[in-house]
């Protein structure tokens, strides 16, 4: 297969640079001899090029794409093969993605965030009309052009939404894990409602300048968008926050049922005066408004991250206490013996984090998380047991646990778990990565199939 470079001649157009890399392949922008144009031209990846089941859907989904006609989705020109290579030919749209905008200025006002996202919307439900789910709604595949016109581009991933495959051959997921929606990961069916999930996670990054889930692994990034309850966007109009909570609820039917019913209720979020923006009832909240729980704030950068140490081993406890308090960034406020005593200094002293031995006499790990949860108490318990095991590790997490790491880590590792806990992430152990990833995969889909098997009810 040949290898593209600046200056070659391909499918009527020549290669003059390249203007994107992705998942599935480089873009470049080139200029077409016939008509006499400039264009966008993607080369799909020569592995996934080879693969004949690829190979069909690409085909098929991109000549759908190019049949949508609306003024904020990138016109596809054309679909094909040469020399073994899948490209297609798009409209090269002179601007930067949403990403590389939002980089660059930072959180953007409401007004304009809305408006951007909004214009994206529209191009979603034309999708959604036809029958199309994009499945990768995300900054880099939102192009805004002169005077804030927004284009939506990468129809490559969409498909049919009697389609129910949710992964490549190579196991990788369809879409971005920074936007991808619960029932993505879980492998159930997806349709629109899927798309207005990641356009939340979209508006919800514009407005707070951070995507919502920010982990330090794909699988901590999973679990979040899978268990944890979106987080409370600060800085904006509390209508707005819950509007943008809605759309990312993890029930699709939770959440606005089009992308441009999100839109539209953002933008009156916006518009409306301040005493007519509170839901008075709960019709008036919507469905997804009382569904959202309340989540735990991210400590600023150099606060204080205050801590219960829980083990029998006074020794350990001691251990563990000198190494936290050497950050600089962490005070031990009180220690325990046992899991009642600890549950009591939790409920006491409201520390940000409990790091917790999983087998302790007279409640053990797990119990005492169930409390914590069914207590609604902030603390954040991270686990720590000289076992570690994916399944373990799997079933704290799963029962609201912050995290789970090996008593035999480095205290460095410990301190660095206890800080990272504290800003709210899902802390596992790194070489249990694959394992994790595959026991969700493993577990969603087992869920899926029972879900299917009666009705979809429960």
């Amino acid at each position: 297969m040949r290898q593209l470079t600046v200056g070659d001649e391909f499918c009527g157009c020549q290669i003059e640079a390249i203007a994107g890399r992705g998942g599935m392949g480089l873009v470049y922008r080139a200029r077409q001899r016939r008509p006499e144009r400039t264009v966008a031209l993607k080369v799909i990846v020569p592995e996934l090029a080879a693969d004949p089941g690829f190979r069909t859907r690409f085909e098929q989904e991109s000549t759908a794409a190019a049949q949508i006609e609306h003024p904020n989705v990138v016109p596809v020109y054309a679909v094909g093969e040469e020399d073994g290579l899948l490209y297609l030919t798009m409209r090269f749209v002179d601007g930067v993605d949403l990403g590389a905008l939002r980089a660059q200025q930072g959180r953007l006002e409401p007004s304009r965030a809305i408006h951007l996202v909004a214009q994206a919307a529209d191009a979603l439900d034309a999708a959604h009309a036809r029958g199309l789910v994009h499945r990768d709604v995300k900054p880099g595949n939102i192009l805004v052009a002169a005077r804030d016109h927004v284009y939506l581009t990468d129809f490559g991933l969409t498909k049919r939404t009697a389609d129910t495959q949710r992964m490549t051959k190579t196991g990788m997921f369809i879409g971005s894990l920074d936007y991808i929606a619960p029932e993505q990961i879980e492998g159930r069916g997806v349709d629109a409602r899927a798309d207005v999930y990641s356009l939340g996670c979209v508006l919800f990054e514009l407005l707070s300048g951070s995507v919502p889930f920010p982990r330090d692994s794909d699988v901590a990034k999973i679990f979040a968008h899978v268990y944890e309850p979106p987080p409370h966007l600060e800085g904006v109009p509390e209508p707005l926050a819950r509007a943008v909570a809605r759309a990312m609820a993890k029930r699709p039917e939770d959440r606005f049922p089009s992308a441009g019913e999100f839109a539209s209720a953002a933008l009156a979020r916006i518009e409306a005066p301040p005493a007519a923006q509170a839901p008075t009832t709960e019709a008036e909240a919507g469905p997804g408004d009382d569904t959202v729980a309340p989540t735990r704030r991210t400590p600023p950068g150099r606060q204080q991250v205050t801590v219960v140490v829980v083990d029998d081993h006074p020794f350990f406890r001691d251990g563990v206490r000198r190494a936290l308090e050497r950050s600089g960034r962490m005070t031990v406020v009180a220690e325990a013996a046992n899991g009642r005593e600890a549950l009591e200094t939790i409920r006491r002293e409201r520390p940000m984090v409990a790091l917790v031995d999983y087998e302790m006499p007279e409640m053990d790990g797990i119990s005492l998380v169930h409390a914590v949860v069914s207590e609604r108490l902030s603390t954040r318990v991270l686990l720590l047991s000289a076992i570690v095991e994916s399944g373990t590790v799997f079933r704290a997490v799963e029962e609201g646990a912050a995290g789970y790491l090996s008593k035999d880590a480095r205290r460095q590792d410990i301190v660095d778990g206890v800080l990272r806990a504290a800003r709210g992430d899902t802390v596992v152990p790194a070489e249990l990565g694959a394992g994790l990833a595959a026991e969700i995969r493993q577990r969603a889909q087992s869920q899926a199939r029972a879900a299917r098997g009666t009705g979809g009810l429960g």
